[in-house]
């Protein structure tokens, strides 16, 4: 999955400074996968896009409660093109998600 690690921190694709060609395209078809396959398997989040502004990556994926998205009556194609994490998070949960994704990024250790 070409980029997909890049979309998961605030300081992927070299904290948005070389983002690649089609790298918004290849976030919907994975945000579409990893619905699909959570909904098949009942897991109780969904992905969704987010293109963060300002000076880090624009290019995110981040994920919300699933009963959160069925509420606000989002569909997949919804998910999978929405652009601003306010839709379904409030900006205290998203403070909260991205100060956590980046201790993540900082300690995870490929494998």
């Amino acid at each position: 999955m070409s980029y997909f690690e890049d979309m998961l921190t605030r300081s992927g694709f070299n904290d948005g400074h070389s983002l690649p060609d089609g790298a918004f395209e290849y976030r919907a078809l994975y945000i579409q996968y990893l619905n699909a396959m959570a909904a098949r398997f009942g897991c109780d989040q969904r992905a969704f896009a987010y293109d963060r502004g300002g000076s880090h990556n624009p290019c995110l994926i981040v994920f919300a409660n699933a009963d959160t998205v069925a509420r606000l009556g989002l569909t997949d194609h919804d998910l999978a093109n929405l652009t601003r994490a306010a839709e379904i998070l409030p900006v205290n949960t998203w403070t909260t998600f991205m100060r956590l994704s980046s201790k993540t990024q900082r300690t995870h250790k490929p494998r």
